[in-house]
């Protein structure tokens, strides 16, 4: 049996990846459940701005998903997710500098889009690399799992700390959604250090006992 397949930190390593994808719609949601009456009022604005701030990441999705795709083929979902992960807590941290200023938050709030690419086409490599085949499907479900997790936290958890048009509210929400996005990125990435060390000393291990056999 390939021996990753029998590395329990696999299943830590998924859980990492999914709470970097639960962390990608939460960001992009952000703003969706409040766009009426706090975005409108705060920044002096139309509902059609405010939804731009979501519809656009669709659009970024598409001509970067070739891209992302053929990153996570030639180098693997661990550099792609990475990638995505660290440009969704870049920009989503730099909309704390938009302060009152819409067309900066639009601007950093669409570039923190261009992390979904990277992240969402790297489940499929995860799965088919680093699980057996009984398991890929359970694996694929787990991490898209975490999309539709985000959804939902980013529209229910919203609305609750920004009740009224608050700019001390918002910054608060932005600051704690950016917070969870970190933390995702640092479990992720420690996971995967940690399952990569396992498996190195799992291999050394092997290589030893194939030696001591042939003497």
């Amino acid at each position: 049996m390939n021996m990753i397949y029998e590395n329990r930190w696999r299943w830590v390593v998924l859980s990492g990846y999914t709470l970097i994808a639960m962390s990608s719609q939460i960001i992009w949601l952000n703003f969706a459940g409040i766009a009426v009456p706090q975005m409108v009022s705060l920044f002096h604005t139309n509902l059609t701005m405010i939804g731009l701030m979501a519809a656009i990441w669709p659009l970024i999705f598409i001509p970067l998903s070739i891209p992302a795709g053929f990153i996570v083929d030639k180098y693997g979902f661990k550099l792609a997710v990475s990638i995505g992960g660290a440009l969704l807590a870049l920009f989503s941290w730099l909309r704390l500098f938009a302060s009152t200023n819409f067309y900066l938050l639009l601007l950093f709030q669409s570039l923190a889009g261009t992390s979904q690419p990277f992240i969402y086409n790297g489940i499929t490599k995860l799965a088919n690399n680093w699980f057996p085949e009984n398991e890929q499907t359970l694996a694929n479900g787990i991490g898209t799992m975490g999309q539709i997790i985000g959804m939902v936290l980013a529209l229910v958890i919203t609305p609750i700390m920004v009740p009224e048009p608050s700019f001390h509210d918002l910054i608060l929400n932005i600051i704690t959604f950016s917070l969870i996005v970190t933390i995702s990125l640092l479990f992720f990435s420690l996971s995967l250090r940690r399952a990569s060390h396992q498996l190195r000393e799992e291999l050394v291990r092997s290589s030893r006992s194939r030696a001591s056999v042939l003497k």
